[in-house]
């Protein structure tokens, strides 16, 4: 496949769309119109025919709905859904041992950024795993030069002026790795949506800088993303025709105030449970189109 068809193929997915499906079920929206469905109707005088009937479907979606918020919010929900994802990731991250030594290049998946320049969370826990795994792997006295290329796009679709997810990475990254006299050449992938994405465009750059006639082999990498996200990264960087040793980036338990992840029933548990859908989703959605 040429690079044409490569820029073509990326991203292919309606933005616009994929963000109203979001936000009307991985989000609170359809939780939200299923519980107002029922209390709106059910609030209005009973009728005959169509009227009961529509008056008993709107009973049965404020009970749906409340059903969702509850399950989204409970750990046991999250638990369930994680338990395999995070078994995978952890299944890749032990077959490569910790990626002891390696060549390189390491290539960090963006895990999201403010329009301001400030890492997300997730991409804060990729920068710092791969910080400490280069503090381990490559040390000063190496002689060759160690290739980082960092993989995001735009930090915000509606913001021009926004730098990408991947130049607001490279920042914070040369922040922790310091200035100790270490062969570090940090690249930049910019133009990424989603992981398939990142692997095509991080191919298209590494390929550029492969030697004459060693284009189509398979690239060996570090890659480094989140634990539950891990299982899909690696498959579709495989189909890219890399060959990846998998480096997991610790999950930080979120805190807001005094709003944790303690107890029965929680928001910050719903956001997991939100994050996690999404990935089964995104697996689906990889396998159907092929790009994983």
């Amino acid at each position: 496949m040429d690079s044409t068809q490569i820029q073509i193929s990326a991203s292919s997915w309606s933005r616009p769309l994929i963000r109203v499906a979001k936000d009307m079920t991985l989000d609170a929206g359809l939780v939200c119109a299923l519980i107002a469905a029922g209390i709106l109707v059910r609030k209005t005088p009973a009728g005959q025919g169509w009227a009961a009937w529509l008056r008993r479907v709107a009973g049965l979606a404020g009970f749906a709905g409340l059903a969702l918020l509850i399950g989204f919010s409970s750990p046991l929900t999250s638990n369930f859904l994680r338990a395999p994802l995070l078994k995978k990731g952890k299944q890749l991250e032990e077959a490569g041992e910790g990626c002891p030594m390696h060549p390189g290049p390491v290539v960090v998946l963006g895990g999201g950024a403010t329009p301001e320049g400030l890492p997300g969370i997730e991409s804060l826990e990729r920068i710092h795993a791969a910080s400490l795994w280069i503090a381990k792997n490559h040390p000063a006295s190496a002689a060759n030069a160690l290739t980082v290329l960092l993989s995001g796009g735009p930090a915000s679709l509606d913001r021009p002026d926004a730098p990408s997810e991947a130049a607001v990475m490279v920042r914070f990254l040369k922040l922790l790795n310091g200035n100790d006299g270490k062969k570090i050449e940090y690249l930049m992938e910019n133009r990424s949506l989603n992981t398939h994405d990142n692997a095509v465009f991080s191919r298209e750059i590494l390929t550029a800088r492969q030697p004459s006639g060693e284009g189509h082999l398979p690239l060996k990498i570090v890659l480094v993303t989140s634990q539950v996200h891990m299982a899909r990264a690696a498959a579709t960087f495989a189909k890219s025709n890399f060959e990846i040793c998998a480096m997991i980036a610790p999950e930080a338990a979120p805190v807001f105030g005094l709003v944790t992840e303690a107890g029965w029933l929680n928001f910050p548990t719903a956001r997991k449970t939100s994050a996690t859908l999404n990935e089964w989703f995104g697996m689906l959605g990889y396998w159907m189109r092929g790009w994983s």
